[in-house]
């Protein structure tokens, strides 16, 4: 055995001639009374990186590190999934107990059917802007009139009288429902664009 006079470490390798801490030669003969095995401190303290140990004090294989991080690759999609479940379930909350708006009726959402007319004999018909007039075109046994109907009371004023050698096409009420418009005439060449007020003339 061989020690260092300086750190007073003691080597049992006895090919040795100088200490390996701070190179002073080495003498014979132990340091101390302590068992071979004891190593004394030294001046300059010195740290020894070991490698990290498991649980069981021996050290990780490549095997244990790649559970790991199976592990933590686990964890942190299980995370991510519940995130999404969460911020999902808020989301359908919000949707479901929200105060409802106050609701908007789209026309014709409800309507009413009324006939206007029973005799089976209007051909042609237009309706006013605002929906309180309708003029249509009577035939009675090839003859034809022209008929405005209040919608509200149900009665009918004949506008024109009947006849038999002209037709009436195109009818139309204005936008302010003061005039009606239509094409009369008996035949293609000699029709005629009238225009007649709907209440007093």
């Amino acid at each position: 055995m061989k020690r260092c006079p300086e750190c007073r470490r003691n080597y049992h390798d006895d090919s040795l001639s100088f200490c390996l801490d701070d190179g002073t030669l080495l003498v014979d003969g132990p340091a101390t009374d302590e068992s071979a095995t004891a190593i004394q401190p030294t001046r300059e303290s010195k740290t020894v990186l070991m490698p990290a140990t498991s649980d069981s004090g021996t050290p990780p294989t490549d095997n244990s590190i790649s559970n790991s991080l199976s592990r933590r690759k686990t964890m942190i999609a299980a995370l991510v999934v519940a995130l999404m479940a969460l911020a999902g379930g808020i989301g359908f909350a919000v949707y479901k107990f929200r105060t409802p708006e106050p609701a908007v009726y789209a026309p014709f959402q409800t309507i009413k059917i009324e006939r206007l007319t029973s005799n089976g004999k209007a051909t042609q018909a237009v309706i006013s802007p605002d929906g309180k007039q309708v003029v249509y075109v009577l035939d009675d046994a090839g003859k034809r009139s022209l008929w405005l109907r209040q919608v509200a009371t149900a009665t009918d004023v004949q506008l024109t009288p009947p006849t038999n050698e002209v037709f009436y096409w195109s009818l139309t009420i204005s936008r302010d429902g003061n005039y009606l418009y239509y094409v009369y005439g008996g035949t293609i060449r000699n029709r005629i664009l009238y225009q007649m007020p709907l209440i007093g003339g």
